[in-house]
This record gives structure tokens, C-alpha cells and sequence, in this order.
């Protein structure tokens, strides 16, 4: 069982999310699963991951696509391929990478031609 499940980093086409078990170290816990999939569309229609085990606390889902929202799901996995009920969160993967600009040399910079963008 968990306690929480949060988003720890977003890249254009990487999710990692993190979580926190209820009962760390929990014997009967065999490991955790992660599954994956775009908000809003049949949750039937998922990835998953193989099984991560007992000491894991974060996944990295590679190859997904930009500017997409995703629904992450963490499930608790026990004896008997029984699962916990799920603990989710949705995350966007990055619209644009990290924008390098070229320095301006005080030479041409002036008032009149500078112009700041967020």
C-alpha cells in the first residue's frame, strides 16, 4: 500500500514519479508496479511496467510524447498477483526544451533594441 505518489521530474518525452509506502519494508509487499497512459482516454488502453521490486521508490517512464497529459498509476504488488489499489497522479511532459539565447554584447545593446520575453 502507499502513502503518496508525486511527480519528482518532467522532460519533453520523460515522466519520473516517486512514492512513499505506507508501511516501509512491509514483508507481505513483493515489490510495486507502475502503469501508464494518456489522461482522458480509456484506462484500459495503458503500459505497464515489469515488476519493480520491494526497495524501489521512483521509475522513469521513457518515449512519450510531448506536451501530453499522462495518468502515472503505483500499485503495491502481493502473493498471488494481488495489486493495491492504485495511487495516481497526472503529469504533462515538457512543451519545449530549455531555450539557449546568445549573450548580448553591451556593444549593441541598448534600450530602444532590447525586448525581454518570459
Amino acid at each position: 500500500m502507499l502513502e503518496s505518489v508525486s511527480v519528482a521530474d518532467m522532460t519533453r518525452n520523460n515522466i519520473s514519479v516517486s512514492w512513499v509506502p505506507l508501511y516501509p519494508g512491509l514483508p507481505c509487499s513483493l515489490g510495486y508496479q507502475v502503469c501508464w497512459g494518456v489522461a482522458g482516454v480509456d484506462p484500459t488502453i495503458q503500459a505497464c511496467s515489469s515488476d519493480l521490486s520491494r526497495d524501489a521508490r521512483n521509475f522513469t517512464i521513457a518515449g512519450l510524447r510531448r506536451r501530453t497529459n499522462y495518468t502515472v498509476q503505483v500499485m503495491a504488488r502481493f502473493d498471488g498477483d494481488v495489486m493495491s489499489l492504485p495511487v495516481q497522479v497526472v503529469a504533462l511532459t515538457a512543451v519545449h526544451p530549455a531555450r539557449i539565447r546568445a549573450p548580448i554584447s553591451p556593444s549593441s545593446a541598448s534600450q530602444s533594441n532590447m525586448r525581454v520575453t518570459p
